[in-house]
């Protein structure tokens, strides 16, 4: 742009320069010169005309040297053009390449999901199947397992039964023992029959009075002794066997900071 215009100042200046030689050099060359015979001098009319084509050649020429200026930088855009154009036809043809691999590969990839999608639907009926024998397994499960929960059940039952029932005959086996005058084997008898049924009242009673007689352990003696009374409230010797437990307790200088009696 900048040498548009320097080249248009120029071009003005040149218009100028001619137009002040075209119309003040006939004007010194007829002051210098020698009067010619009055019929050969042009007329200052035909002066002026010819001044004025001069200046309009003139204005043609700066408009020619213009356009050509002109032509001159839009053939140097255009070729800038053309050559960005060919730029931009070397990358879409490098970018066709590369679609043409990507499309080989997508269709390599739809070969696969195709393979793929079939597999699936063999995997699906496979697993449709297999579902319907996991349903088929879990009502048969759930069948076990109610008829496992009866059975626990029942084992249970079975087995606090058999505990009471051990812990009734280990009972029975120490107070015979006791008759006996066999009370160390008693002892014995008694804490299995409490180890199997702990709530065994009768067995803590006879239990108590081994441990005051027999071991001389007051303290488990009147343990043993307030369980009884605590598991069987309305006992026939309830006031005897609380004021056994206050003369062993009286004993042991014992007392009972809670309140509320010995059991």
């Amino acid at each position: 742009m900048l040498n548009k215009m320097r080249y248009f100042y120029i071009g003005i200046k040149l218009f100028l320069i001619l137009a002040l030689i075209f119309i003040f050099a006939p004007l010194a060359f007829c002051q210098g010169q020698p009067q010619a015979p009055k019929e050969n001098k042009p007329s200052l009319k035909e002066a002026g005309e010819q001044s004025a084509n001069e200046l309009a050649m003139a204005k043609e020429l700066t408009k020619a040297n213009m356009f050509n200026l002109e032509f001159e930088e839009k053939t140097r855009l255009l070729e800038k053009e053309i050559a960005s154009i060919k730029d931009s036809l070397a990358k879409a043809k490098t970018y066709n390449l590369q679609l043409e691999e990507k499309v080989k590969e997508l269709y390599l990839r739809r070969q696969d999901y195709d393979r793929f999608k079939s597999e699936a639907e063999n995997l699906g009926v496979a697993l449709e199947k297999s579902n319907k024998e996991r349903i088929a397994l879990k009502d048969n499960n759930s069948l076990l397992i109610e008829e496992k929960a009866a059975l626990v059940s029942q084992i249970s039952v079975l087995k606090d039964e058999t505990r009471t029932k051990e812990a009734y005959l280990y009972r029975e086996f120490g107070a015979a023992c006791v008759k006996a005058k066999m009370q160390g084997i008693a002892f014995d008898a008694y804490l299995k029959s409490i180890s199997l049924n702990p709530d065994d009242a009768q067995a803590n009673y006879e239990l108590g009075l081994l441990y005051k007689d027999e071991r001389g352990d007051n303290q488990k003696a009147v343990e043993h002794l307030k369980k009884y009374l605590k598991l069987n409230p309305k006992a026939e010797n309830r006031k005897e066997v609380e004021y056994l437990i206050k003369m062993i307790s009286e004993s042991l200088n014992f007392v009972d900071i809670e309140g509320g009696g010995y059991y």
